[in-house]
């Protein structure tokens, strides 16, 4: 399972990254080329549009509270 993915252009140091590793991030950070934290689906919270599509059987938490639940999942 994963709860977020950031991407980055530039080489981070290991500090670097445990200083911000349970920082959410705003977008807007230097060298950040994509941040999806999948709370509002797939979408890119980067601002470069590199929004994503999730599978059928993927649910967010945006998901489970506003999503149609696909066909076959025992409801009627």
């Amino acid at each position: 399972m994963l709860d977020e993915i950031r991407l980055w252009n530039v080489a981070r140091s290991p500090e670097e990254i445990r200083a911000a590793l349970n920082t959410p991030l705003t977008g807007k950070e230097p060298g950040l080329v994509a941040y999806w934290d999948f709370d509002d689906a797939a979408k890119d919270k980067s601002g470069h549009g590199n929004d994503g599509v999730l599978g059928p059987n993927v649910q967010t938490l945006a998901d489970t509270t506003t999503a149609p639940k696909p066909p076959g999942d025992g409801t009627k």
